[in-house]
């Protein structure tokens, strides 16, 4: 049945968001509207001809000029010739307006950790619960949910040297130096690329930092190692630093007849018809740690994702490709021990740890904490055929717990992954292009990576793949498709996908994005 799994070849949020710290963080002429936490897609505007004493609103968020509003590092927030003013006498329910700009205590403005709007005299920006129509009034400070607000930017970035304080800006995309998606061993001292040899066959390329250009070690044939001339993918480093593990295409399987070169290839890539191999960093020792073949119930897998302590691995594999039915096949998460005695490694005591009403699942990476794994998943959907809309969760292995990030059924979110860290996640996601009708189907993805804290806050867009002057950018638009931290946390490496061939692209931050602002 997995001749229908073409969807799973394609796996995309605009703008990005970024928390509000005036006074600590200078923000410079950038529009931003500000957004209701609780209201999710709704955020404060000005009204139509609105001037001095307009008292602002919340409205479904557009984009337009009536919702931009300038962040000055001197805890001013412009509306065009106005600020933004705690109106009145001080008391409950006094209007949030529009008045001339002075830079008394009443129009200075600086955000809690709770996320709250404060004005220097001390209360906080209040709406109903998020609801759309309400009137943004002054009110004490009470970490109600009406009082919680986020920033989303319409600027796409700030220009190079203008970020201040702001760790996460991005100062540069440029084409990736090693031309594949790379991956840095643990302890940082080496790397893997996967990119195509000269024939087209994708590989694993192995580097050491500040070294010569990696050599691959797979294009050559090895004992118990897959065929040169197969594709190899997903690589994945064991805590350890001694073992990559990595998905490679069968020997032998049944590709329908009737679908192109290209079609096969995006299910190899999706992780159809592949078996799970380990391997040395220099190539030269290989085992077989799953054979997906007729005598396992399930035709390949996408993963891994090792605990910190490398004990354990969790994969998805699929075990009905019938998209009729489920969306992207169904697949069923899996866990196991992984163990090494004398130099070989393998997996045992396999358990199927699916959760509950999840049949589309496919795992990122565990946090530093080694219980909390990141997955993408359809878990409560109510048309498992129909999953464009799939999520980003946490899952707890201890408890079973699954934890909703995004929330965006129509959305398409997927392919996260913890920073070094474990404070930021990165993952890919049709939120910027939320407006246009197809930008969640399998027809008309668009998406672009972004990065949320690990409780799901504070949206921020990194890339520009679908938005013209950008150096990324393409005028055939593209997908993107899976992201890679550094181990300091300043850059990731990426890859947008012109379906079934990708492009790689290096992406600098200001600073340690990986970690939260102090």
């Amino acid at each position: 049945m997995h001749q229908f799994q073409i969807q799973s070849a394609l796996r995309g949020r605009g703008l990005f968001i970024l928390p509000l710290v005036i006074a600590a963080c200078p923000i410079g002429a950038y529009g931003a509207s500000i957004v209701s936490v609780p209201g999710g897609n709704t955020c404060l505007e000005a009204p139509a001809g609105a001037g001095a004493r307009s008292q602002l609103q919340l409205a479904a968020c557009n984009g337009n000029d009536s919702q931009q509003f300038e962040f000055q590092a001197d805890g001013l927030i412009r509306f065009k010739s106005f600020c933004v003013d705690a109106w009145g006498l001080g008391f409950d329910g006094d209007p949030i307006a529009l008045w001339f700009c002075h830079g008394l205590s009443n129009q200075r403005w600086t955000r809690t950790s709770a996320g709250e709007i404060r004005s220097g005299n001390g209360r906080c920006i209040n709406t109903p619960a998020g609801s759309s129509g309400s009137k943004a009034t002054h009110w004490g400070c009470t970490g109600a949910a009406g009082q919680k607000w986020t920033l989303l930017y319409r600027s796409p970035q700030p220009a190079q040297g203008v970020s201040g304080t702001d760790a996460c800006a991005v100062r540069q995309v440029a084409p990736s130096p090693e031309s594949g998606l790379t991956v840095w061993s643990p302890d940082g001292t080496q790397y893997l690329v996967n990119r195509v040899d000269a024939a087209g066959i994708p590989q694993i390329y192995v580097g050491q930092k500040g070294g010569s250009p990696p050599i691959c070690i797979t294009c050559r044939e090895r004992p118990n190692g897959p065929k040169p001339g197969k594709f190899k993918m997903q690589p994945r480093w064991h805590p350890s630093g001694r073992w990559i593990v990595l998905a490679a295409e069968q020997e032998s399987y049944a590709a329908p007849f009737y679908v192109s070169p290209q079609i096969v290839e995006g299910w190899l890539q999706s992780g159809i018809w592949v078996d799970m191999y380990a391997t040395t960093p220099d190539g030269s020792q290989w085992f077989k740690l799953q054979d997906f073949g007729p005598q396992n119930k399930a035709d390949g897998y996408t993963g891994v994702a090792f605990t910190p302590d490398g004990t354990n691995a969790v994969w998805a594999q699929i075990v009905d490709g019938n998209v009729f039915a489920y969306g992207f096949g169904r697949w069923e998460l899996m866990i196991a021990q992984f163990r090494e005695v004398n130099g070989v490694p393998s997996l045992v005591n396999l358990r199927n740890i699916t959760p509950p009403d999840t049949y589309w699942i496919e795992p990122g990476n565990f946090s530093p904490n080694g219980r909390d794994l990141l997955l993408t998943a359809d878990q409560g959907f109510p048309n498992h055929a129909k999953v464009e809309g799939q999520d980003q969760y946490v899952l707890d292995i201890h408890t079973g717990v699954m934890t909703n990030l995004t929330k965006s059924p129509a959305i398409w979110d997927e392919h996260g992954v913890y920073s070094p860290d474990g404070e930021k996640i990165l993952f890919m996601s049709s939120y910027p292009y939320r407006s246009e009708p197809n930008s969640s189907t399998m027809l008309g993805l668009k998406t672009e990576f972004m990065t949320m804290d690990k409780d799901g806050s504070n949206l921020r867009q990194v890339t520009h793949f679908n938005v013209p002057g950008y150096q990324e950018s393409s005028y055939s638009g593209s997908v993107a498709a899976n992201g890679e931290w550094s181990p300091d946390g300043k850059s990731i490496s990426v890859l947008n996908l012109f379906f079934p061939k990708y492009k790689s692209w290096q992406v600098e931050f200001e600073g340690n994005c990986g970690a939260r602002p102090r």
